[in-house]
């Protein structure tokens, strides 16, 4: 139920630190090697991830902007120092190309991340809510199907659908909604954060081996 210029203002949380840390993600790599501020970055979103994965409806929008911040850190410094090793990897005059595709390939990778996260999230959300009823042995009439699958078939959940419906009933898909939403979002960011490891591992034993 929040305002757009709100959200706006909480997504700061996520835009803000990327933008002050990234110049010093650069600075570092150039001075001390890019294995530092990547795995530092890394471990950044890790913390970011397992922060999110304790996410839930009734989370307060102080913890949300408490996730965001370690995700903006390490997606500045991680991007900055690639950006770095980019640099130093190839001729000046191939830079610009290479740049422009740089940017053309992750910005198709972060659009293709938010659809895959989309609809792995909508899928597992709306496997848990159909068990959680079934569990209950509930006995759901078709407009109260269709009003279920109305809500959970977007990510932006309308709880205020379920009025329409008695009052016992909504309560508990209300419940069901929460529950449905949790514990997807503790699987996505969990996958994520141990990912993002397993990528610090790699990143330090590459760099440890070979001087970039």
């Amino acid at each position: 139920g929040y305002k757009p210029l709100y959200i706006s203002i909480v997504l700061a949380a996520l835009t803000a630190p990327m933008g002050i840390i990234s110049p010093f993600g650069a600075f570092l790599s150039k001075k001390m090697g890019p294995r530092l501020p990547i795995v530092g970055g890394l471990f950044f979103l890790i913390l970011g991830g397992v922060l999110f994965s304790r996410l839930d409806s009734h989370s307060t929008v102080l913890y949300i902007v408490t996730a965001f911040i370690p995700l903006g850190i390490g997606l500045g410094l991680v991007i900055s120092s690639a950006y770095a090793v980019v640099a130093k990897s190839i001729k000046p005059t191939e830079l610009r190309r290479t740049y422009a595709c740089f940017f053309m390939f992750s910005t198709l990778a972060n659009a293709l991340g938010v659809i895959i996260n989309t609809e792995f999230l909508l899928y597992l959300g709306g496997r848990k809510i159909v068990s959680l009823i079934r569990e209950a042995s509930l006995v759901l009439t078709a407009p109260e199907v269709v009003t279920v699958k109305t809500v959970m078939g977007r990510l932006l959940y309308d709880l205020d659908k379920f009025k329409s419906l008695n009052h016992a009933l909504s309560l508990k898909l209300v419940k069901y909604v929460d529950i449905a939403f949790s514990d997807p979002m503790s699987i996505l960011f969990l996958t994520i954060a141990a990912f993002s490891l397993f990528v610090a591992i790699l990143t330090y034993i590459a760099f440890n081996t070979k001087k970039i």
